[in-house]
């Protein structure tokens, strides 16, 4: 858990340093709970790509990979409220006219804190009041969306987009607890 909290805050801080990033601002719910997400983007990769059919036509496109990080949270009512951290790296595939699609894997740490009044035993099989009372779990996120970069055609320097990504906490209970997200955002390219 140290070395994975480690890892995320090292790419955190160079992407940080990067020249070319996206400030990435989106709702980010869980199933009907609400939340909100906020993140970086570093290029590391781009590439443009041409490509004749057999007809003739050109297909043009341009392939990214980019560095995020990001920090996320949803408030699940009478449950909890789930805090989390991941870095990761989304392949990006953009046309000439904006439109673009991404697969993002990414690994993070979570936090939940549990709404309600929670008890514990001391060691003197007291009941005591617990504040703050949640867990620490290792995170997988995998993700795919799509959106319109509208920097490509009206040099605006912004991207809409949505995203549905998988959430898999472990070890939760005895196994692995999944939870989709969705996230409907907007993406600021800092120069």
């Amino acid at each position: 858990m140290k070395k994975l909290l480690l890892f995320i805050t090292v790419l955190a801080f160079f992407c940080t340093k990067a020249n070319a990033q996206d400030l990435k601002l989106s709702y980010n719910s869980s199933i009907i709970y609400p939340g909100a997400k906020i993140g970086y983007e570093v290029p590391i990769f781009s590439k443009d790509i041409e490509k004749v059919k057999r007809s003739g036509k050109k297909k043009s496109f341009t392939r990214e990979r980019l560095l995020s990080v990001n920090a996320a949270i949803y408030h699940h009512e009478n449950y909890h409220d789930n805090l989390y951290v991941t870095a990761g790296i989304s392949f990006r595939k953009t046309k000439p006219g904006g439109f673009f699609c991404e697969f993002s894997p990414e690994l993070g740490v979570s936090r939940t804190f549990i709404n309600g009044t929670t008890y514990a035993f001391d060691e003197k099989n007291a009941m005591k009041i617990e504040k703050s009372n949640g867990y620490f779990y290792p995170l997988l996120s995998v993700g795919g969306g799509f959106g319109y970069d509208f920097s490509k055609t009206k040099d605006l320097p912004f991207a809409t987009f949505t995203k549905l990504n998988m959430i898999a906490l472990y070890p939760y209970n005895s196994g692995f607890y999944f939870r989709p997200t969705f996230e409907l955002g907007i993406s600021y390219k800092i120069k």
